[in-house]
């Protein structure tokens, strides 16, 4: 087959609106993540490990330490911005 085939619009607009909102939900769980792991002083590199539910060291490397400095540069989270998390997932 080398022709193209055609999505009606009503269905192209359905799945578009579902990625965004896809999206807009993986953002708002890494904010949740990156600001926990921020309140808990969890150091640079460390992840957030689903299954563990726990944040744990990168495997198989060094872990580095942040410093004051590299953690100046986070950005700041209102507790409104945070109480808001959960009014935008569907």
């Amino acid at each position: 087959m080398t022709d193209r085939i055609n999505i009606p619009q009503a269905i192209v607009q359905s799945i578009r609106i579902e990625v965004a909102r896809r999206q807009r939900a993986q953002d708002n769980i890494d904010l949740m993540i990156n600001t926990l792991g921020h309140a808990l002083g969890v150091p640079a590199g460390w992840y957030f490990d689903v299954n563990q539910a726990a944040f744990v060291p990168p495997q198989g490397s060094q872990i580095i330490e942040a410093t004051p400095q590299q953690l100046a540069g986070a950005v700041p989270v209102t507790q409104e911005e945070l109480d808001g998390l959960s009014n935008d997932l569907p």
